[in-house]
Order: C-alpha cells, then sequence, then structure tokens
C-alpha cells in the first residue's frame, strides 16, 4: 500500500465521514422547518381573509344608511367611519396579496424539499434491498446482517467472513462477499460508503513481534483494506469511500465471553445518500 493512498485515507473520514449524514438531516431539518412555515403562513392567510370578510361586511351595512350625519360629541359621520374602513380593507386585501404570494413561495420551497427528501428515502430503500439481495446466504448463515433505518443502510460482517485471526489480509471467500457488495453498490452511485473496522478488548500479541502495534492499527488496516477493494471496483468512485479504525471502541457486546468478543469483531459497511 503506497504511503499517498495510506495519507488518502487517514484524511478522508475526517472531511467526508458525517457529511451525508449531516446534509441529510439538514434535508429533513429544512423540510420540517419549510413545512411549519408554510402551516403558519396558512394560518395567517386565513386570519388575514377572514379580517377582509368582516371589513367587507362592516362597509357595505354603512353604505346602506342613507346620507350621512353631523359628528356628535366628536364622532365621525358615517361617510368617515366608511372611508376608513374602505383604507384599512385596502390595506389588508395588499396584506393578503403579500401573504398568499409568501405562502406560494413557501410551498414551493416544501414541495422541493418533498421532492429531494423522498428521493433520498427511495435511494436508501434501494440500497437496502441490493444489499439484503447480496448477502442472503451470509444472513441466512448469522455471519452478516444488513439493516436500513431513516438516513443509512449498515452492513455488518463477522471477522470469520474476511479474515484470518490478526490479520488483515481479505480471504478468498471474503472477496467473494465483497465483489457481490460492490455490485450492489455499483448501482447506487449517488451514495457515500463508510468503512469501519472493529476488534474485540484483546491486546495484540507482542511476541513473536506483530506486524500491527494496536487492535487500532489492525482494524483501520482491515477497513482500509474493504475500502481498496471497493475503490478498485469500476463505478466505485474514491470520492464516495472513506475507512475508520476503531478497535474495541462501540462493542456490540460486553467482552465477556468468546462468543461476545467474536460478534465484536466485526466489518461494519454504513452507506448514506449524497448530495
Amino acid at each position: 500500500m503506497s504511503p499517498r493512498w495510506l495519507l488518502w485515507a487517514c484524511l478522508f473520514p475526517a472531511i467526508w465521514g458525517c457529511v451525508s449524514l449531516d446534509y441529510y438531516e439538514a434535508l429533513r431539518e429544512a423540510y420540517e422547518k419549510a413545512e411549519s412555515r408554510s402551516l403558519a403562513a396558512s394560518r395567517e392567510l386565513n386570519r388575514t381573509k377572514a379580517e377582509i370578510a368582516q371589513l367587507q361586511k362592516e362597509l357595505a351595512e354603512m353604505k346602506l344608511a342613507a346620507g350621512s350625519r353631523p359628528s356628535v360629541n366628536g364622532e365621525s359621520s358615517v361617510k368617515e367611519k366608511a372611508d376608513l374602513l374602505a383604507r384599512r380593507l385596502e390595506a389588508t386585501q395588499a396584506e393578503l396579496r403579500v401573504r398568499d404570494d409568501e405562502k406560494a413561495r413557501l410551498d414551493r420551497e416544501l414541495g422541493a424539499a418533498r421532492t429531494t427528501l423522498a428521493a433520498k428515502d427511495e435511494q436508501m430503500r434501494k440500497a437496502l434491498h441490493d444489499l439484503e439481495a447480496s448477502l442472503k446466504e451470509e444472513i441466512a448463515k448469522g455471519t452478516s446482517s444488513v439493516r436500513g433505518d431513516a438516513h443509512s443502510v449498515n452492513v455488518v460482517l463477522a471477522e470469520r467472513i474476511l479474515y484470518d485471526s490478526g490479520s488483515a489480509e481479505i480471504k478468498p471467500e471474503g472477496l467473494k462477499v465483497l465483489r457481490r457488495i460492490a455490485e450492489a453498490l455499483r448501482v447506487s452511485p449517488n451514495t457515500y460508503v463508510r468503512v469501519e473496522g472493529h476488534t474485540d478488548d484483546v491486546p495484540i500479541r507482542s511476541e513473536p513481534p506483530p506486524r500491527f502495534l494496536s487492535n487500532f492499527d489492525l482494524s483501520f488496516a482491515r477497513a482500509l483494506g474493504v475500502v481498496k477493494y471497493l475503490k478498485e471496483s469500476d463505478g466505485i468512485k474514491p470520492w464516495r469511500l472513506s475507512a475508520m479504525g476503531l478497535a474495541d471502541t462501540r462493542p456490540v457486546l460486553a467482552n465477556i465471553n468468546d462468543d461476545a468478543r467474536s460478534r465484536n469483531r466485526r466489518v461494519e459497511i454504513i452507506v448514506t445518500p449524497g448530495r
């Protein structure tokens, strides 16, 4: 592995690791805000319409009064009141036009956000379906799992699928699995793919001299190996990929026995929507 490749892989997670997730959450937040503003605009629009209707009713009633009468104790004449009411009506109608335009703008904004969000949701549904189909044998054996939520798809591969103990060299059968995953990811080109390496809490043995100095080194090398394989697969663009080594910092089970440790030794592939 060239130093240039290693540097790229180390820096890429810091730059892109959570960009797509942050973008997705920002998009959903923008949608919710636009929806809230649109509802508020609708309420104001209805309030203004009701006010106009009331003013029109009062104005019509005043116009029914024949002629005018002089002011009594400073009271305005019917005509003066009618003129004042007419000006209020004109101002309120102008306000209605402004609110109507604002409501239309917000509805357009909401529609655009809804369309974009629906496209991202469909993108994740498709990725989930394709990855589940590509790993149906491993899922049946219990050596892999695929789950999806509102903003990502998470593939979990047990260590024994890809590696021998303490090794970061992908086994031939592991390459076959990754090939199927790459094919599934290839048909979802607008997604980000983050690969995480995870280990148990057993320290790296010092004798004989190990290839990796710590579980962090091992977990990162494993994640990087998967990213390198995906990078070399046609259709998986480098900008989509990142690698992280997390060692034993995010166990799925407490490391209390061999079975739990086996579950914690894994590689996770997290797929999130791109921009």
